[in-house]
């Protein structure tokens, strides 16, 4: 080529200047392709992580099924085995109210039933639940007061640096406080006690509210002069609330020891088991989803649909992206199945059965308690058939062991006790049926697809991908 030929090439318009403007146009096309990829890859990383975060909507619904479930039957447990063991300890309490000389051989299961319908028969169910609200507002009374107590100690207490002068003085005073309780408590368990058995006395002294109310100031204002009297009654307070202490924690530690066992029952066992699988079967199903929700298109872009006709792009396998994903799906898998677990429905049963358990135990232990305690209270009330003297405590269990009939007089009413044992049995069979219908039905909950899944399953036959 001369040289002449070649600088024409050189001017303007020549094929040379115009492959270096294609170039630059192609660059700068370039730049901005990859600027959208950018933006469209923070946009996917965006909706992937919502997607995730969408895939445990329906378990958080199973968990909050599950826990407003299980709550609903524990509280109906509960109420169920008070409501219908109340009538039975009535007629149990006026058995072991009033001294009988050899109660113990009389008081058998049989006679126990065959009094409690004769005194359904003559005065109806309604007698038998004659005090039935005092228990509950007793026990409301000493919640609301031991978790005010509780709070205002521990706000008290938050300073690190306080002097172990003022710890010991709130030691002494939560002490003292949670002791004071037992002061209001104890007029309100003794005229409980009276509503409850006078229908089986003489006559009844407490005929309504008002009654009541000046039972109870009656009561309250012997605090004034404790030692006074034939029958003091620091006598009968004192041995009281170390009863009512004893039993609280007997009671809890009964419930702690026995918990481990009912939740180690083969029953609880297959439970768990039947939890494990069904979650194994939904991640299974969630994991069908997101594979199925996935195309690889001719190019090897991978896209995904993230509701409705939109779609989305998916990070490359061995990405940093698609590492964090999988970390986060593996987190939120367990965090679920550790709540599936620990649902109220799952731990449902076995606290119900350690709450009747423990309660029937520590009933059976603090039975010659309350038959000393029931005697004391009701002397000078005027509804017992043979009035008593008792001077005081270790008077009253040597005059029951000397002339009722040895061990077996702190037993009176003991067929009641068995009755009751019963009702309770029949309350722990009842829940356990509502529990397996309730389990039943959530467990049986159709699995739905959404619709996008539906969308790509259709495209993926069409592109004769497998699906």
């Amino acid at each position: 080529m001369t040289l002449t030929a070649y600088l024409s090439l050189l001017s303007l318009g020549s094929s040379i200047q115009l492959r270096s403007n294609d170039d630059e146009d192609e660059q700068e096309e370039q730049i901005a392709r990859l600027q959208r990829r950018e933006k469209e890859m923070l946009q996917a990383q965006r909706s992937v992580i919502s997607a995730i975060s969408q895939h445990s909507a329906s378990s958080d619904m199973r968990e909050f099924t599950e826990n407003l479930a299980g709550g609903v039957l524990t509280v109906s447990s509960m109420v169920s085995n008070y409501t219908l063991c109340f009538p039975v300890v009535v007629a149990r309490h006026r058995l072991q109210a009033f001294p009988a000389r050899r109660a113990w051989r009389r008081d058998t299961p049989v006679y126990f039933a065959r009094r409690f319908w004769g005194t359904y028969q003559r005065q109806g169910l309604g007698r038998l639940y004659t005090g039935f609200g005092l228990g509950l507002l007793a026990q409301a009374i000493t919640t609301i007061y031991d978790a005010m107590l509780s709070g205002v100690i521990g706000l008290l207490s938050q300073d690190p640096d306080m002097p172990w002068t003022r710890q010991l003085f709130l030691t002494a005073a939560n002490t003292c406080l949670g002791w004071g309780v037992h002061i209001p408590l104890y007029p309100l368990y003794r005229n409980a006690l009276i509503v409850r058995v006078q229908l089986a006395g003489t006559h009844q002294p407490i005929k309504g509210i008002k009654d009541f109310a000046l039972s109870y100031k009656h009561d309250l204002k012997r605090f004034l002069s404790p030692l006074s009297g034939p029958l003091p009654l620091i006598s009968v307070f004192l041995p009281s609330c170390l009863l009512h202490v004893v039993t609280e924690k007997l009671l809890l530690f009964l419930y702690k020891r026995i918990l481990p066992i009912a939740t180690s029952s083969p029953n609880h066992h297959r439970h768990k088991s039947s939890t494990r699988s069904s979650n194994r079967t939904h991640q299974r199903v969630a994991r069908s989803r997101r594979q199925a929700a996935i195309i690889e298109t001719d190019s090897g872009t991978r896209i995904a649909t993230t509701g409705g006709s939109n779609f989305m792009v998916v990070p490359e396998p061995g990405s940093e992206m698609e590492r964090q994903i999988l970390t986060r799906q593996q987190q939120q898998q367990h965090r679920h199945h550790n709540q599936a677990e620990m649902t109220v429905l799952r731990t449902f049963y076995p606290e119900v059965v350690c709450g009747i358990v423990s309660s029937l135990i520590v009933r059976i232990v603090s039975y010659p308690l309350d038959t000393v305690l029931f005697r004391l209270m009701l002397q000078d009330s005027g509804i017992q058939p043979n009035q008593t003297h008792y001077t005081g405590f270790f008077n009253c269990v040597r005059h029951i062991w000397y002339n009722e009939g040895g061990w077996r007089a702190f037993f009176p009413g003991w067929g009641g006790g068995v009755m009751e044992i019963v009702m309770s049995y029949l309350v722990l069979e009842g829940s356990w049926l509502a529990y397996r219908f309730v389990d039943w039905k959530i467990q049986g909950y159709p699995e739905y697809e959404p619709r996008s899944v539906r969308k790509v399953r259709d495209i993926r036959e069409r592109m004769g991908l497998p699906v």
